[in-house]
């Protein structure tokens, strides 16, 4: 399996450290807005720290861009929640520790998945990407609304 940034492992069974669902809450907001979710797994594998999370969803096609497509227009709120959500858990609090801990996120798509990499997608949000999606959660008007 391929992982972000040029890594890969064999399965996920060779991992160091495996939890799965774990659960993460969290405050976005000063008005004591939480977000709280389950994380399907998270694993360890050289020293960086991965989640994954399980999808069923029926797909034309499972190639790379159909699903970079897919998940920017389905999974964009979930992808920032979750990968903050992982920072947290690890309690990274800088770019170093970024880099050093997060490995980052991959979205499985069960219905596509072949053994050779396909139905599976990656990525590895920088520290930046992080620091703005948490600062634009904490803008957002949540009267009225639940986190997704």
């Amino acid at each position: 399996m391929s992982l972000p940034h040029g890594a890969s492992l064999t399965g996920l069974a060779q991992a160091a450290r495996v939890v799965r669902e774990m659960e993460f809450v969290f405050p976005v907001a000063d008005a004591g807005v939480f977000v709280r979710g389950s994380l399907d797994l998270a694993f360890e594998h050289r020293g960086l720290t991965y989640f994954v999370d399980w999808k069923s969803d029926s797909l034309a096609s499972y190639a790379p861009d159909a699903l970079r497509r897919h998940v920017a227009a389905h999974y964009g709120d979930q992808v920032d929640l979750y990968t903050l959500a992982i920072g947290k858990l690890l309690g990274v609090a800088s770019a170093k520790d970024h880099a050093r801990r997060f490995g980052g996120l991959l979205y499985c798509f069960l219905r596509g998945l072949d053994g050779e990499g396909a139905g599976v997608w990656t990525s590895r949000p920088g520290w930046d990407e992080v620091r703005a999606s948490e600062v634009a959660l904490r803008e957002r008007d949540w009267t009225g609304r639940r986190p997704a």
